[in-house]
């Protein structure tokens, strides 16, 4: 998709984005008519136009997949799979048969549980006719912008009658295109699934379509390090994925935090939202405060760890100013090894190098709304 026709939105809603998103309201009509002329323009172009016996050929939609030897699965087809990622910007996904399908746009569907180096990325897509998708690399939190990930990562694209060969199926979108002959031999026609296999070694970028290398490409920016996301890109460009599964050269982190006894100094009046949902890894459940300064939550990993890397996925109501603090047990004194003031919510990813600690706290000093402080997911991580 053309960058300009891209419009930037956010979810939850917030006063902040009232005005940014009323003038996106205004763009979109104009892109989506101007989209819609591109289609009935280019679709005589198709090499294999979708057909009753190609529909009938495709190969059914997978559920409930067992992640390849080696992988790991980020979406196996299941709704608990699709309640791990998080949608930025409009439309979204719905899942039939194990398979995630587009509607509305343009967004961009990502997975806050974890940033991603040195890693194959594989997944399935599938488009019924002339339609358009992406598979985005290498981007910091997008904070509900789906803007962010096309500014500061990759979109590796699909769409293979772009008249713009670096907007073509398997080209790094308006960076490098891919080889074109070697593409043609690849790429299976509308309603057929194909596969994406997605290298990323520092900023070394290798596209591979149906075990077919088709692009190859050294990066100006910093992706090294950063979230994955699939497009929905808009009203008619339908695009299907499924099987979006991983692997990483290094060994993974874990999560001390997971399901460990929570503390909290507090909770929102008259709410569910309890300690304890920050750490449970439902990224629909949370815990939140009162709406007063200060306020923190504490988790007991049950033994001495040793903590690389602490993440707090903020809700909408986040602590402007907090500290990250450990402690050899949860009766002992604190001590503070990280502090902030210019907290900006969304996900933060702090890295401890290697404290050591039996209790991890966050303790917010200054609120950044009128609400509480308020965290889906509280993530403490370690070899």
């Amino acid at each position: 998709m053309d960058e300009h026709a891209r419009f930037p939105d956010r979810t939850p809603a917030s006063p902040r984005t009232a005005l940014r998103r009323a003038r996106a309201a205004l763009a979109r009509s104009a892109v989506l008519l101007r989209r819609a002329v591109t289609v009935v323009a280019v679709a005589a172009t198709l090499a294999t136009p979708l057909t009753a016996a190609t529909a009938q050929a495709a190969p059914a939609a997978k559920e409930g997949l067992a992640a390849e030897p080696g992988y790991t699965s980020l979406f196996d087809g299941t709704q608990a799979g699709l309640s791990r990622w998080r949608q930025a910007g409009p439309g979204g996904f719905t899942i039939v048969d194990g398979t995630l399908k587009s509607f509305g746009g343009m967004g961009l569907l990502w997975y806050p549980v974890s940033t991603f180096a040195n890693y194959s990325l594989k997944l399935d897509w599938m488009m019924p006719g002339d339609d358009n998708g992406g598979v985005f690399i290498g981007f910091s939190d997008p904070q509900g912008d789906p803007w962010k990930p096309v500014n500061e990562g990759h979109e590796i694209q699909i769409d293979a009658t772009d008249a713009d060969p670096s907007r073509t199926t398997g080209s790094v979108y308006s960076f490098k295109a891919p080889d074109a002959a070697l593409r043609a031999q690849a790429l299976r026609p509308p309603g057929q699934w194909n596969t994406y296999e997605i290298r990323l070694h520092g900023r070394h970028v290798e596209v591979i379509l149906n075990d077919v290398k088709i692009n190859d490409y050294i990066s100006t920016r910093n992706i090294a390090n950063g979230y994955i996301g699939v497009q929905n890109d808009g009203d008619g460009m339908d695009i299907n994925y499924r099987d979006i599964r991983i692997k990483t050269d290094a060994p993974a982190l874990v999560d001390y935090a997971r399901n460990r006894p929570v503390t909290v100094s507090s909770v929102e009046p008259g709410s569910q939202h309890v300690g304890p949902r920050a750490v449970d890894g439902d990224l629909t459940t949370r815990w939140g405060s009162a709406y007063s300064d200060p306020q923190w939550i504490q988790v007991d990993l049950g033994q001495t760890r040793t903590i690389r890397l602490v993440r707090l996925n903020w809700e909408v109501a986040y602590a402007r100013a907090y500290q990250i603090q450990v402690a050899p047990g949860c009766g002992a004194a604190w001590t503070t090894v990280y502090s902030t003031a210019n907290g900006d919510g969304g996900i933060d990813d702090i890295p401890l190098g290697d404290v050591s600690g039996r209790c991890v706290r966050v303790y917010g000093t200054q609120r950044a709304t009128q609400w509480g402080h308020s965290l889906w997911d509280l993530n403490i991580l370690g070899l």
